[in-house]
């Protein structure tokens, strides 16, 4: 093999390494403790406006505006202790322009002097520089090695043997390495080099040593061997460095500065740097690709790119090369694969270098993942927004009309480049001023902004909209970010309602009366000051009920009966928006089976037998109101789905007809029952339920609120006496003793029958609480006795007809026929009370 001239190799190595200094993508510059820029780049150079023969700031304090001498001392004082820092600020560039960049700095040791090796970065430049290293593999490792302390192993380029004749390329340990070079150094040299070395590891610190070395018979070369180690809290892990033929080169500080500084700058560069020759294999690769990967030079110098390079074969390789060779610069994404055998995307900057007549491949790496992730979640958003069934739009300070999704131009009939300003669209706005004048009152607030409003399309015409405004800040600009609901068909409903209404009242007397009663509960009275109380733990309650109040949430109230469920359901409706629409309340337990769906949903006239009237059921009486579902649990399993789609869609039909009917209404619900152990036993659906227990109110019963009693107790008294007419003024002390340690199985409807009946026994004006109680407790003990609960007759027969017909439901032998029952109402009535043959 023929040897490169060591004069040759050691000129380009230093020509090469000052190249890599200059076009690696980021600026980099070389820092004294004092702010002095020592030496710079010309990518540095070129961000800040200035060319490399121009470039005349001599301190980092004229870079950066930031900075002063104070905070680079800080900033020093960090480097030292912790061997880096980084920084967001900005640059000032020639022509006075500032932007914004990351510094990440880096501490060196050169000689008996620290420097600082600063890479600067612009966060927001999207296009990466064309610039690449144009090193090639058989310059850039030439005289290069590196020592692994922990795995006591050295890497040596094949310039290093070449340099200093070995003709045994073997893997070295440190120990048989310094026992080759015993042939070619004195002993007294042998002995200083390998005493520095170990100061290296030990001290991790950097060191240099030249030496004679013999080679040809009568010829003596002067070697000099430095190295740079690495390591974490103190302790070297590796140390890299070169060897060079000081014979013919002046053994000057600037040229051994120049060769160290650039190779620093190039091995610690944020990109992934790779060289690959002309046949695919892998020459060198920089800490950052190492780091990466997971691999250490070792592992992959002389391997294919492949290894790395998951979109790489070696046909397809070769085309490549030729590609990026004939074009002098490439752009384009691959995929790599790590040593664990994790892929990730990248993008590669390449190009094809000549040296010493052969072409090699020079490869910039980013890493894509984030980018992409990025990229996929700004997409979504993007689609999101764009194919929004919602009109969306953006409008700025003054007034135009920035952007608007698809469900807005296609509803208003506009194109993306039509120009448009807020009294344009908008007939809430006579001009920009007026539109201004709500904008500060917006991003004072920072609030959502409801209001009903209306919008103007292509051709002039407006239409009723609901309009909820949002103040945002993007990009150091601001906007009104404005959602657009068309209330058309919503405002036309309402009119036939009210017209359906008038005419309503001309209706025959059972028409009139059912009107009345629907009306009557439509409560617009009732707020949390009916509400009495003073005990901790209702007052939590009650402090969740009005956080829940003003937003449209849906809401399940549970607990025992007469806990008062339907005075927190009245709260939630008068704490919110729609307290100036209705509260309609229905009764689940209340409803015949058979008359459940038109209660609720409505009918058209001739729907069924009797239906000689079209009638609007509770959900469209609620429509912009409150609609209140008392004993839900009651619903039959049947209209469950229905009234699933009326939460999910706000819409449903009337029995008997085929037009879709649209409410917007806010449910809420209330149940003494077990909504979850209906669900694992079948008798209530599982998406229904989590679809009403948004927000879930627990109700607290009586017995858990004794300090409420006296309270309640005067409030009950103060309603009977005047509708009784008795004049009691006094509780006894006895009595109130005994009604505190009773249970309220009934809880406050209990508490309020007991007080009524007390008034009405009571001779004086002393109220005795106590007869009451026991005269209740006898009675529930011998109700015990003589009656079953309704649900637990019914079961009893049901049982006993099953098992007179051997379980059989259907057909004329079967359970159904023997109680006069259809068959499929028997098998929802089996459901509801849980019976299940053994």
């Amino acid at each position: 093999m023929q040897q490169t001239p060591i004069k040759k190799l050691n000129k380009n190595l230093t020509e090469l390494y000052a190249q890599a200094f200059d076009k690696i993508n980021h600026g980099v510059m070389w820092l004294t403790e004092d702010g002095k820029i020592l030496r710079h780049n010309a990518r540095l150079a070129e961000s800040l406006g200035y060319t490399d023969d121009t470039f005349s700031p001599q301190l980092i304090f004229e870079v950066n505006p930031h900075l002063n001498l104070f905070e680079w001392k800080n900033l020093w004082k960090e480097l030292q202790e912790n061997g880096s820092f980084d920084l967001d600020t900005q640059h000032i560039s020639a022509d006075e322009l500032v932007y914004s960049v990351k510094i990440h700095g880096l501490l060196f040791r050169e000689d008996d002097r620290e420097l600082c090796c600063a890479f600067i970065e612009n966060p927001h430049e999207d296009e990466r520089t064309q610039r690449l290293l144009e090193l090639t593999s058989s310059v850039t490792h030439a005289g290069s090695w590196e020592y692994d302390v922990v795995k006591d192993d050295w890497f040596f380029t094949d310039e290093v043997f070449l340099l200093l004749n070995i003709e045994d390329r073997k893997n070295y340990s440190k120990d048989s390495f310094f026992e080759q070079l015993a042939g070619v150094l004195s002993a007294k040299d042998l002995k200083v080099l390998q005493l520095k070395f170990e100061n290296s590891i030990a001290e991790c610190a950097d060191f240099s040593h030249s030496f004679t070395l013999r080679g040809e018979p009568g010829r003596e070369l002067q070697m000099r061997m430095s190295g740079v180690p690495e390591g974490e809290d103190g302790n070297t892990l590796s140390v890299f460095g070169v060897i060079q033929d000081m014979s013919e080169i002046a053994d000057s500080p600037t040229h051994r500065k120049d060769f160290i500084l650039a190779k620093y700058a190039g091995d610690h560069a944020r990109e992934m740097i790779y060289w690959v020759d002309a046949s695919g294999k892998i020459t060198y690769l920089n800490h950052s690709a190492g780091k990466s990967t997971d691999y250490t030079p070792t592992e992959v110098v002389g391997k294919l790119w492949s290894k790395i390079d998951v979109t790489s074969t070696p046909e397809n390789w070769r085309d490549l090369f030729k590609r990026v060779k004939t074009e002098k610069h490439l752009l384009y994404e691959s995929v790599h694969r790590s040593k664990s055998g994790n892929e990730f995307p990248v993008e590669i900057s390449a190009s094809v270098i000549s040296h010493e007549g052969n072409d090699y491949f020079c490869g910039m790496v980013r890493d894509l993942t984030k980018k992409k992730k990025r990229d996929l979640r700004l997409e979504l958003y993007k689609t999101t927004v764009k194919k929004s069934p919602i009109m969306i739009c953006w409008i700025d300070y003054e007034g135009n009309l920035v952007f608007a999704n698809e469900s807005y131009l296609d509803f208003c009939g506009y194109t993306k480049e039509d120009n448009l300003q807020i009294h344009q669209v908008s007939g809430s706005y006579d001009s920009v001023e007026e539109w201004q004048a709500d904008w500060e009152t917006f991003k004072n607030n920072r609030k959502r902004y409801y209001k009903e409003g209306s919008i103007i399309n292509h051709d002039g015409v407006q239409f009723p909209a609901d309009i909820e405004s949002v103040y945002v800040e993007f990009d150091n600009r601001e906007f009104m970010c404005v959602f657009v609901r068309d209330i058309s068909e919503r405002k036309a409903q309402e009119k036939a309602l009210k017209e359906s209404l008038e005419e309503n009242i001309n209706l025959n007397e059972r028409l009139s009366g059912e009107n009345q009663m629907l009306r009557s509960e439509i409560q617009l009275d009732v707020n949390l000051n009916n509400i009495i109380t003073r005990n901790r733990k209702y007052q939590n309650l009650l402090l969740q009920l009005q956080q829940v109040a003003d937003t449209e949430a849906t809401v399940l109230i549970t607990g025992e009966t007469g806990t008062g469920k339907e005075l927190l359901a009245k709260s939630v409706h008068n704490l919110s928006r729609r307290a100036d629409y209705g509260l309609v309340s229905v009764n689940c337990a209340a409803l015949p089976e058979n008359l459940f769906e038109s209660e609720l949903f409505g009918h058209e006239k001739g729907s069924f037998t009797g239906a000689h009237q079209m009638k609007r059921g509770r959900f469209e009486l609620a429509h912009r109101g409150t609609i209140f579902l008392d004993e839900v649990g009651e619903m039959p399993l049947s209209l469950q789905a229905k009234l699933l789609r009326v939460l999910q869609e706000g819409e449903f039909e009337r029995i008997g007809g085929n037009k879709t009917i649209r409410v917007n209404v806010r449910v809420v619900a209330a149940t003494n029952r077990d909504l979850e152990k209906m669900v694992e036993e079948g008798t209530f659906r599982e998406d229904l339920y989590y679809r009403l227990n948004v927000f879930p109110l627990h109700n607290i019963p009586l017995r858990e609120r004794k300090d409420d009693i006296p309270l309640l107790i005067e409030y009950f008294l103060r309603k009977y006496t005047k509708r009784i007419g008795r004049e009691v003024s006094e509780i006894s002390n006895a009595g109130l003793r005994k009604i505190m340690n009773y249970d309220f199985p009934g809880n406050v409807r209990e508490l309020e029958n007991m007080v009524e009946r007390a008034l009405i026994v009571s001779n004086g004006k002393t109220l005795d609480l106590g007869k009451v109680i026991l005269n209740e407790k006898k009675s529930k003990k011998r109700a015990s006795k003589e009656f079953k609960s309704m649900e637990d007759a019914q079961r009893d027969h049901i049982i006993a007809a099953l098992e007179k017909t051997g379980w059989r439901v259907s057909g004329k032998s079967g359970a159904a026929h023997l109680l006069q029952m259809n068959d499929k109402t028997l098998y929802s009535r089996m459901t509801k009370l849980g019976i299940k043959r053994k």
